[in-house]
């Protein structure tokens, strides 16, 4: 028998039974869980037979990469299982900036309930190309009036004097009439489309005809519900005659991204970056240009699907970066760049049935110069 009191040896025995009890109660916890499903195998839809991820190996026709086929994080990391990831987390708001977080995440990942579809009020604006691959038939058309520096880094125009025109310019009245064609297939569209061209200079003859051939593709890298986002390439192909101002002559390259954001319901943003990339022309006066375009469109009477009434307002913004251009009356060639179009204007679009849609926009210039003080356009689009 030990020395010590009766009350020391009774209070540890005590704590003997009490962590007995403890450790017996961990057990059968542990033997209870050990029963339940996994919070990922409760996820499983029992009629799904697991094919792979059975190890870190990937199991019989599992991945490379292990379990893991998410952010690359191996098999204590994100997993996918049938029906969607874990690494993917519900994103939900109610303001502005939060729905264009939510877009972002898109890219990461998609809502498997998400259903690709054609909205009228995504693909409403005039001055800018479409995010949505389409197959569609588009008549165009356009009506510039005092359009200034035609031959600014040979975008419009061919040098004035050389391959354009011969004499210097202070005005161009314009129409042109487009068909343009777009065949699509999920997400990857061609298209192509040339556009005759009339024109009534102030200083040189009337001259009318074919404009260059225009070549291209879409490839769209995000469908989602509130972000859809798209690589355009353009080429333009010189089959014009650049000496009567129909065309500038030369082959042009013009990759682009396209991106639609539904900022609300019925309520989209539309944009687009591109960059004109000249590979032949003159060598001094063809330049390089950065043009921009952003359109809000919003879906102002909808009585249903089927009709609806389409309001937007677009800005059109040109930089050019490099080339030269012709002053009047006349002088030495001008510098190009460092100098920026700036066009602003309204439109609207009736649609009926989601299939065929009429539209009228305008755009009127805020610069000094422009391809045209005022620009309006009238289409009629056509989707099978």
């Amino acid at each position: 028998m030990s020395g010590l009191p009766i009350s020391a040896r009774g209070t540890r025995g005590s704590w003997r039974l009490a962590a007995l009890a403890v450790a017996v109660a961990a057990l059968a916890a542990m033997a209870t869980r050990a029963d339940e499903p996994s919070p990922s195998s409760a996820l499983i839809d029992p009629s799904i037979q697991q094919a792979g991820c059975l190890g870190c190996g990937g199991g019989v026709g599992g991945s490379p990469l292990g379990c893991n086929t998410c952010l690359g994080e191996g098999c204590d990391g994100p997993r996918c299982v049938p029906g969607r990831m874990e690494c993917c987390e519900p994103c939900e708001a109610t303001n502005c900036f939060g729905r264009i977080w939510c877009g972002l995440t898109a890219m990461c990942c998609p809502d498997p309930c998400y259903q690709p579809c054609y909205i009228p009020a995504a693909d409403a604006a005039f001055f800018q190309d479409s995010a949505k691959p389409v197959s569609r038939t588009t008549l165009r058309w356009d009506a510039g009036v005092n359009g200034t520096t035609p031959d600014r880094a040979e975008v419009f125009w061919s040098r004035i004097g050389s391959r354009g025109p011969a004499n210097p310019e202070s005005s161009v009245d314009w129409y042109e009439l487009r068909q343009y064609t777009e065949i699509a297939s999920q997400r990857f569209s061609f298209f192509i489309y040339m556009p005759y061209r009339s024109l009534d200079p102030t200083n040189n003859p009337h001259a009318a005809g074919f404009g260059n051939l225009t070549l291209g593709t879409k490839s769209m890298m995000v469908d989602s519900e509130i972000l859809l986002l798209t690589f355009q390439f353009k080429t333009f192909i010189p089959t014009a005659n650049p000496r009567k101002g129909i065309d500038n002559g030369h082959t042009t390259l013009e990759p682009s991204m396209l991106a639609t954001l539904k900022v609300m319901p019925d309520t989209y943003v539309q944009a687009q970056v591109a960059e004109w990339i000249p590979i032949a022309g003159d060598p001094n006066f063809a330049g390089a240009m950065l043009h921009y375009h952003i359109s809000l469109n919003r879906a102002l009477i909808k009585p249903n699907n089927n009709f609806q009434f389409i309001g937007t307002l677009e800005f059109n913004g040109y930089s050019f970066q490099d080339g030269l251009f012709t002053p009047f009356p006349a002088g030495a060639p001008v510098r190009a760049n460092r100098y920026t179009y700036i066009s602003l204007g309204p439109g609207f679009r009736f649609v009926f049935c989601q299939k065929f849609d009429v539209g009228f926009g305008m755009a009127f210039s805020t610069s000094s110069h422009n391809f045209a003080d005022q620009l309006y356009r009238t289409e009629i689009r056509w989707r099978f």
